[in-house]
């Protein structure tokens, strides 16, 4: 069986797949999730090896891992480098570190689609008055990182702002977000699925550009406008970027399609997040598609038959709308509509990816509103746990209010009082109570509910003695009491009279 490692961001789709396909996985990821496919060695950069997640962390990783092959996922496409560390004595599979730079410099690729006849947004590196400028003076433009992936730091732009360096501007398309993703392999494309891109849904909690799921329908239920002729130029692109490019084994492409016309946007040379979709719609191996088409083989998949055939399957990626710490996450391992599941325990960020939602139905707008409702049970959850979690340090400040108010000689003349008391009423006589006493009452008197991390500690704690005690009557238990605190005090008073 031959062993191959995947790296990225998250991995366990990929993953998945590839154990499907007979492989021996590793997966080097940011999560670990929890539902990882029972063969697949599953390792956190920051949980198992204790390091804070970067490219390069990762990369230096992967070269103390043994495997026979090496895949790469987001966001290695904008790091050429970190893939030639990866691929060193052993077989990549995924486009080589020359492809990856040339595809990913968005002026290249925009020349590359216009020589070809294709509409391209205009893109320009620092400002007005370029020689690439849009000919439509009302265009609006986008402030996109170099590196970008996903829509993260995508923004409208301000006339006259000022570029970053490692940023540029491309003119907004209005129009429905769409990808279409392939397999490459000696200059030919075979496209494998087509799906609308949800981008910025807020009940994903996504905001912007920021890209939150996809959904794929059948050709009888078309989401773009003329979609044939939509899906017609995103194939040609494809078959475009291939030859151009050299891609090879699993890519993508996303754009905007307006008016029957598609317009590019990027180039995203590895395996991409709606390549689930293909695997769960139409059963197709899609990392077996990818390693055989990164040996020069490539698989006979008819997309357009495909699309014939099914109702529509959509993915949503649910991204936490405040801090939160992730509570009893093992229970959502009995749904199979959601994946991507965090560990109990986790600490996750406002705007980072909480967990994956699927649905499957008839058709592409009955399929949103079921995303949309799985994700609003994943918030009620979240929203359970941010309300145990308050709760938790509510009770907390509660003892840290009180507990350094009990300092020893005010324990010792509480303790003292109680001794007094319970010797009163050994004796048949009512106890006298004073305002001392009462103030001393109210400090003690904070009612605590139960904790379950205490609960869990209290497993392990030898009860032997409690249980003793429980066994002698009120009489017994103050005389021990009283003996103890007389024992103390001889203590006390044997220190005071040691030279």
């Amino acid at each position: 069986m031959k062993r191959v490692l995947i790296a990225g961001v998250s991995t366990r789709a990929a993953a998945e797949s590839a154990a499907r396909a007979g492989f021996a996985v590793t997966g080097l990821d940011a999560f670990a999730d929890l539902d990882q496919h029972p063969s697949v060695h599953a390792l956190s950069v920051t949980r198992d090896f204790g390091l804070r997640l970067s490219p390069g962390t990762t990369a230096r990783i992967v070269q103390t891992i043994n495997s026979d092959a090496v895949a790469y996922l987001s966001p290695f496409e904008n790091h050429p480098p970190m893939v030639q560390s990866m691929a060193s004595g052993r077989a990549l599979w995924g486009n080589p570190p020359a492809t990856l730079r040339r595809v990913r410099d968005p002026f290249l690729l925009a020349d590359t689609f216009s020589r070809h006849g294709f509409a391209v947004p205009g893109i320009r590196p620092n400002g007005p008055n370029e020689s690439n400028d849009s000919n439509d003076p009302n265009a609006s433009w986008l402030l996109k990182p170099r590196a970008s992936g996903g829509g993260r730091g995508v923004e409208p732009w301000t006339p006259g702002a000022t570029v970053p360096r490692r940023s540029v501007l491309q003119e907004r398309i209005d129009g429905t977000p769409g990808s279409i993703v392939f397999a490459a392999a000696r200059g030919q494309a075979v496209p494998i699925g087509f799906s609308r891109q949800l981008v910025g849904v807020a009940a994903f909690g996504a905001t912007g550009y920021r890209y939150c799921g996809s959904i794929m329908s059948a050709v009888s239920d078309p989401q773009f406008e003329r979609e044939q002729e939509v899906f017609a130029m995103a194939r040609a692109m494809a078959d475009v970027a291939t030859k151009e490019f050299g891609l090879v084994g699993l890519n993508g492409i996303d754009f905007v399609a307006r008016d029957g016309v598609a317009f590019p946007l990027e180039v995203n040379p590895r395996w991409s997040a709606s390549m689930e979709l293909v695997e769960r719609g139409n059963g197709l191996s899609v990392f077996g598609a990818h390693a055989s088409a990164c040996t020069g083989y490539l698989l006979p998949f008819d997309v357009e038959h495909a699309r014939r055939q099914r109702g529509a399957t959509g993915k949503a990626i649910v991204f936490a709308r405040r801090d939160v710490v992730a509570g009893a996450t093992r229970r959502w391992l009995d749904q199979p509509d959601v994946r991507d599941i965090p560990r109990p325990g986790d600490r996750i960020r406002a705007g980072e990816p909480v967990c994956t939602v699927f649905a499957d139905a008839p058709d592409a707008a009955s399929c949103e509103t079921a995303l949309i409702a799985r994700a609003a049970h994943v918030y009620a959850d979240l929203e359970r746990w941010s309300d145990d979690s308050r709760a938790r340090v509510r009770r907390r400040r509660v003892a840290s209010e009180v507990v350094p108010a009990l300092n020893p000689r005010s324990v010792r003349r509480v303790c003292d009082r109680r001794v007094q008391s319970a010797v009163r009423h050994q004796r048949g006589l009512q106890p006298t109570y004073n305002v001392g006493m009462a103030d001393d009452a109210q400090l003690l008197a904070v009612s605590l509910e139960p904790i379950p991390a205490v609960d869990a500690y209290k497993r392990d704690v030898d009860r032997t003695l409690i249980r003793e005690n429980l066994k002698l009557t009120t009489d017994e238990r103050v005389r021990k009491m009283i003996s103890a605190l007389r024992f103390a005090e001889e203590v006390r008073r044997s220190r005071k009279l040691t030279p």
